[in-house]
């Protein structure tokens, strides 16, 4: 069963879903611990990196059983993916949506060729599709700086109305990572864009390390999914790197992971408050 419901059903309440990428089981652990305290259904996301290191197939079942466990929905996602093909292996693994980005293809007509293919995909799976328009730049690292891109009004209009994806991802001066040069969040763009796609929902990245006050802006100007990575990885790596460095001595790795799920946990506990305004 599609699950577009669980997007729509934000939209028009004017709420967010967080989309919370994961590593580990323990990210897992803690997603679905926090969402079933509040009763909120969130997005488990995976770039292909992750996908690959956990395999989409254990990921899907773990997500099955876990959301059993603790009474809770969720919509598993394989986010910015270039590849028909492992989109595919994706959705045949029982992930519930996907997000093309052909950043490489510059032509419209051409994108649009290509994005339809991914459209197909979803509908055969009766999945949910998201597109980005423009590539949300990432800056993870001192030296993987990518162009601040806006997205064109004028594109994502004419891609709204032949392609149809059910997630529009826009940029709008927004930066994946923490190393953030954010000058000004083009809000007009956002405003624009749903102006003219007033039953759209819309998604953006690069929301770690954001003021709240903003979030809830672009929430109310019918964003309905907003990325949330870095926190998280940096919520775990750097309590992962205390837990070594008090205990030296220590080689079991689960000791070592100790209170690293709560350190997760606390980061989507702010988020899915936020986005739902408890």
């Amino acid at each position: 069963m599609s699950k577009k419901y669980l997007i729509e059903k934000r939209f028009w309440e004017k709420k967010a879903m967080p989309a919370f990428n994961v590593s580990t089981l323990e990210w897992l652990q803690a997603i679905f611990e926090v969402s079933s305290k509040y009763d909120y259904p969130v997005f488990i996301e995976t770039s292909r990196g992750e996908a690959e290191h956990m395999t989409p197939e254990l990921l899907s079942l773990m997500c099955k059983s876990l959301s059993k466990t603790y009474n809770i929905d969720y919509i598993l996602h394989l986010d910015r993916s270039n590849d028909l093909e492992f989109m595919e292996r994706c959705l045949k693994a029982w992930y519930d949506s996907v997000s093309a980005e052909f950043d490489k293809i510059k032509e419209l007509d051409e994108l649009i060729s290509q994005s339809k293919k991914a459209r197909d995909l979803t509908d055969k799976y009766d999945a949910i599709l998201e597109w980005v328009m423009e590539v949300v730049p990432i800056v993870y690292y001192e030296n993987k700086v990518e162009k601040t891109h806006i997205t064109d009004v004028d594109y994502a209009n004419r891609f709204l109305q032949e392609v149809k994806p059910d997630l529009l991802c826009v940029s709008i001066w927004t930066q994946s990572g923490w190393k953030k040069d954010v000058k000004e969040i083009r809000y007009d763009v956002l405003e624009k864009l749903q102006w003219d796609n007033p039953k759209q929902p819309f998604m953006i990245h690069g929301w770690s390390f954001i003021d709240d006050e903003i979030i809830k802006k672009i929430i109310g100007l019918g964003v309905t999914k907003i990325n949330i990575n870095a926190e998280l990885r940096y919520a775990y790596s750097n309590k992962l790197k205390a837990n070594i460095e008090a205990k030296p001595e220590e080689y079991a790795p689960y000791r070592l992971l100790s209170w690293v799920k709560d350190e997760l946990g606390k980061v989507v506990e702010k988020k899915i408050k936020l986005m739902w305004n408890i």
